[in-house]
């Protein structure tokens, strides 16, 4: 706008500089005028503007106020014992005649009320089908009375066949699943997961499945996701091998072979999938993950995307046999920004200002101890693996 007025002013000033004739002079004035009225267009519609969002704020703090007065009302009504009934009633009244919001609101607060009388009328509207959009509205009540249906409920959603109450079970499961499915209930997971379609529209509905699948049986979500991957791109495996990580499920190392074993060697095209498995690895923690990781210097030492993740992934496995390897890429070339993380790395010393490998009798002690820490993870394998047999 200041711009514009400045504009206004120049206009009658250039006209008098350049000597103008009266008849330019009168078309710079309408010019003028109509900038003018523009103007006050853009003056008004600003306020307009203004007033529109004070009265979308003053009905945002008033939606809050009533959510506030409402949950007091429940918190003082449910100390009286005998008025929970009329709590119970006027939540179905709404649930029935209300809005879809309201009803939502209303579900929650049955939920929140609890009891048989409340639990029976969630599944009643669950069997009945016409609840089919607050079908999590639904679920999550059950879940917060603590319900005993809810696995058989959960159940009967994913057998559905319907994309709502499948979605409604897998919103429930993400976080629950070990603790309302069974492992039996597996086969019901896969096929659900079939029902699914592959396609950039479904697939995240897809993701939330597998990460359930990862969680109630770690092994079988491997297999899945390895299964998944043999035909999947770049792209996919990379979102494919993010599924474990950031749902949660801390993968075994044996696990995490399989997935990277699924991959080709590291490359540009590939380079996303390699920083995913850099990362599981770096979140398992495991030394014996090392032998694989290591290959992959070479990459690392021509592409400065990767070396970043490969970098942090040694410095958090902390190997003394990835010593020289951690040593070169930090210290190498442009890499100076990691020396920092040189400093009590093991295997590695700082002497007369410069960090190099320790001498050869120190380094046959760490690996030495590095080979028992190893021995004690295999047979702490080797010990589970002989007790899930009986």
């Amino acid at each position: 706008m200041r711009n514009v007025l400045t504009a206004l002013i120049a206009i009658p000033v250039a006209a008098f500089i350049y000597g103008c004739n009266t008849g330019t002079l009168t078309e710079m004035a309408r010019i003028q005028g109509e900038q003018a009225a523009e103007i006050d267009k853009i003056t008004e519609l600003i306020e307009e503007q203004n007033e529109n969002v004070a009265a979308l704020r003053k009905q945002a703090d008033a939606d809050v106020a009533m959510r506030t007065k409402l949950k007091e009302a429940i918190k003082a009504k449910l100390a009286n014992g005998s008025q929970k009934d009329e709590l119970l009633q006027a939540a179905l009244l709404l649930v029935n005649k209300g809005s879809s919001t309201v009803s939502s609101q209303a579900i929650n607060i049955l939920g929140y009320l609890g009891g048989e009388k409340a639990e029976k009328a969630l599944l009643k509207m669950l069997d009945s089908g016409s609840f089919n959009r607050n079908s999590s509205s639904i679920i999550n009540a059950l879940v917060s009375m603590r319900s005993n249906k809810l696995r058989s409920v959960v159940i009967k959603l994913l057998d559905s066949g319907n994309y709502q109450s499948i979605q409604a079970a897998t919103n429930v499961l993400q976080n629950r699943s070990v603790r309302i499915l069974k492992k039996s209930d597996l086969p019901l997971l896969l096929k659900a997961l079939d029902d699914i379609p592959n396609d950039n529209n479904n697939r995240h509905r897809r993701n939330q499945m597998i990460r359930v699948l990862c969680k109630l049986d770690q092994d079988t979500g491997v297999k899945y996701i390895c299964d998944e991957m043999e035909t999947a791109d770049v792209n996919q495996q990379r979102e494919l091998l993010y599924i474990p990580i950031h749902g949660g499920v801390s993968l075994k190392a044996k696990s995490w072979k399989k997935l990277i074993a699924s991959l080709d060697e590291p490359n540009s095209r590939n380079m996303s999938s390699f920083q995913a498995a850099c990362e599981g690895i770096s979140r398992c923690g495991d030394l014996r993950m090392i032998e694989i990781a290591l290959p992959w210097a070479e990459f690392a030492k021509i592409n400065s995307n990767f070396r970043s993740s490969y970098i942090n992934m040694l410095n958090r496995l902390r190997d003394p046999k990835s010593a020289k390897v951690f040593l070169d890429l930090c210290v190498t070339g442009k890499n100076a920004y990691y020396v920092n993380y040189l400093k009590n790395f093991p295997g590695i010393i700082q002497k007369d200002g410069k960090y190099q490998l320790v001498d050869d009798a120190e380094m046959k002690k760490l690996i030495k101890n590095r080979d028992k820490i190893i021995a004690r993870l295999n047979a702490r394998d080797k010990k589970k693996a002989a007790a899930k047999k009986k």
